[in-house]
């Protein structure tokens, strides 16, 4: 197998936005709907569903929203990073998973 800095950098690269879209999102979301909860008439949605997200998170992280937002970030990055490494051997490049 051959691995060069290219290689390397691409991985790390895909890996690292893998995580950050998840907390991107997560992130936009949770703006969006306090946006919402500022609107009149529509508090009470926008509480009921930022609160719902917040609940969401915190089950992935063992209790802290923020922690749960880490889990599924890295999750993505892992899963991202996997994506990248075995799309050579799709192609049947000289690296890949074997």
């Amino acid at each position: 197998m051959r691995f060069s800095f290219q290689h390397v950098q691409s991985f790390l690269l895909t890996a690292i936005f893998s995580f950050t879209l998840p907390l991107l999102l997560i992130g936009s979301l949770l703006g969006s709907l306090t946006v919402v909860h500022w609107l009149p008439g529509l508090t009470a949605i926008g509480y009921q569903a930022s609160n719902f997200v917040v609940n969401f998170l915190a089950t992935f992280g063992d209790g802290h929203a923020l922690n749960g937002s880490f889990v599924i970030a890295a999750a993505f990055g892992f899963v991202g990073g996997l994506f990248y490494a075995c799309t050579p051997y799709h192609y049947h490049d000289s690296i890949g998973c074997p």
